[in-house]
């Protein structure tokens, strides 16, 4: 997917068209911290 935006994003960049890609994911910072592995691991799979 990121892939495929970059290389929008370059041929279709000289026409003045923004390509954008949203990547959902877990991130670890201080308010999922006190997710257990396991607990991380099935709000992964649920999306």
């Amino acid at each position: 997917m990121i892939g495929l935006t970059k290389t929008l994003a370059k041929e279709w960049g000289r026409y003045h068209v923004t390509v954008n890609c949203v990547a959902f994911g877990h991130i670890d910072t201080r308010l999922t911290q006190p997710y257990t592995e396991k607990r991380q691991f099935v709000l992964m799979t649920k999306t």
